[in-house]
């Protein structure tokens, strides 16, 4: 009885200040739109890719219904700035065993009938995988799967820190 006196006494002082854990909206803000990344590395179709998990972030994420981007009060705006393959592990024989693809973004939060640029965010990660068969490429399926995860992951990144309270 005395632990649940606590909880109750603890839930409405914070109820009482006004905590919350969630992300906010900018002030007079209603909807939100994500505009197609631009793509300053040599790696095509990656602004694709992030602009749909930046998309699918906000849509979990965001307390704001998504709309086209020319309808929103405020855009995601931004670019992908960096796409790397680390060098990684060899083997004895200077075969490829690990390495990691990187990829940074700078991300930007506007308020579209102004183009006031509400917050900037810049987001890099790296992503490990394993060599197949010592071939390094763009296309192998370890590597598509590590720039899935770190894509996801910047998205989140990138959101929490744009709407961040």
């Amino acid at each position: 009885m005395r632990q649940f006196l606590s909880v109750v006494v603890i839930g409405l002082f914070t109820s009482a200040c006004g905590y919350t854990a969630g992300l906010v909206a900018p002030e007079y803000s209603r909807t939100v739109g994500v505009a197609v990344l631009g793509n300053a590395t040599p790696l095509r179709n990656l602004e694709v890719e992030m602009t749909s998990e930046l998309t699918r972030s906000v849509t979990n994420l965001v307390p704001l219904a998504l709309v086209p981007p020319d309808e929103a009060d405020v855009v995601i705006t931004g670019t992908i700035t960096d796409y790397r393959r680390r060098s990684g592990v060899r083997d004895t024989f200077n075969v490829p065993l690990e390495t990691a693809v990187s990829i940074t973004i700078q991300a930007s939060l506007v308020r579209r009938r102004t183009g006031e640029v509400i917050r900037t965010s810049v987001a890099n990660l790296a992503s490990g995988l394993i060599v197949e068969g010592g071939v390094i490429a763009d296309d192998t399926p370890t590597e598509v799967d590590a720039r899935k995860r770190a894509v996801a992951n910047l998205a989140d990144r990138l959101v929490l820190d744009l709407f961040r309270p």
